[in-house]
């Protein structure tokens, strides 16, 4: 009978067979499988005087693109002719500038929720010509860095590690979420499920909430931190893009990791599944990504970078249409992209 160091040793040798063969065997399938499409650039809209852009979101109808940018600027714009709508609001007074990090539309689109390095959410009334501050909501003591309609509540992700959840209505706090280590680096939700979403942290972790609870259901621990997070349209899984040239797939149900994609060089910034999620798209930080790209969900090893027309420096939001039909992304090179999805990725 063997010792326990040589069944260790045994167990070791079985398990990376394991993994080799796992390799094998997804390679081979994906031999038979179309390579992957990049997004095609269809629209780009500019506003260098207003610096770089943050975030992006799209209205509820699929119309309108709501933009922060770094100047202080909120910006809402056709989505057909990139025409301004009600736009920009410029912070009136110089010192109650902010730099906007998360933007989004009430349901309606006639009020946008902004968030930024002023710790707090403000919502703007903007049926009028000119929009009104209607209504702030404090409690975070760091910066918002991401914002998303869950149900008829307002969730807001900050850099204090917290997730707080808003009565749009009231402007007062539902709810808060404290189980992060490190900054809240993003949130996402599925429509219809006002119970159910998850975060990212630069504590290495995504969770997924029950927000009846407030409390973390599941945890995933990535390899580094991850900056953005994406539910898969059923439900199912997560991606989320990490700093070390990396993203990762969780199964929700199994705990497990199912898969894990590299490009040579930079930091995922923002993640989102295709309307099938046969498609993940990313941006990154680093010209070798292409800043934007796409790659084979269940086979991580087909990727596609934009190779022309797209953006010039770091990717740092993006955002799919509701219906499924196009990509809006945000970059530090002051635009703002539209992007039609492949074939086969709007599950249509």
């Amino acid at each position: 009978m063997g010792t326990k160091d040589d069944y260790d040793k045994a167990l070791d040798t079985f398990l990376d067979a394991q993994k080799a063969f796992k390799g094998q065997l997804t390679h081979q399938i994906a031999k038979g499988t179309p390579q992957a499409v990049a997004p095609k650039c269809v629209r780009t809209m500019q506003a260098k005087d207003l610096g770089k852009v943050y975030a992006v979101s799209w209205s509820n109808n699929d119309d309108l693109i709501c933009a922060a940018h770094q100047e202080g600027a909120v910006t809402i714009k056709s989505a057909l002719n990139g025409g301004h709508k009600n736009m920009p609001i410029i912070f009136p007074k110089k010192e109650e500038k902010i730099v906007p990090m998360a933007t989004l539309f009430l349901p309606g689109d006639g009020a946008i929720a902004v968030g930024g390095m002023d710790n707090v959410i403000t919502i703007f009334d903007r049926s009028q010509i000119t929009c009104e501050k209607k209504k702030v909501m404090v409690n975070h003591e760091g910066y918002i860095s991401s914002l998303k309609m869950l149900g008829d509540k307002i969730l807001s992700g900050s850099g204090d590690s917290t997730i707080r959840l808003w009565d749009p209505s009231t402007g007062q706090e539902v709810k808060a979420f404290c189980e992060h280590d490190g900054d809240c680096s993003g949130l996402d939700c599925l429509p219809g499920n006002p119970n159910m979403f998850v975060s990212s942290s630069t504590d290495t972790t995504c969770r997924l909430w029950d927000a009846r609870t407030g409390k973390s259901t599941r945890w995933f621990k990535a390899k580094y931190s991850v900056n953005c997070v994406s539910l898969f349209p059923t439900g199912s899984m997560l991606a989320c893009g990490c700093d070390s040239a990396s993203f990762e797939y969780w199964d929700i149900n199994s705990f497990n990791q199912i898969g894990r994609g590299k490009v040579k060089r930079g930091r995922c910034e923002t993640i989102a599944f295709s309307k099938s999620g046969a498609l993940t798209y990313m941006g990154w930080d680093a010209p070798e990504a292409g800043y934007v790209m796409c790659a084979e969900t269940f086979f991580v090893d087909k990727q596609a970078k934009v190779e022309t027309g797209g953006h010039t420096e770091t990717c740092s939001s993006m955002a799919l249409s509701n219906d499924g039909t196009a990509l809006v992304s945000a970059s530090f090179d002051a635009t703002v992209k539209i992007w039609t999805a492949p074939p086969g990725a709007t599950g249509a």
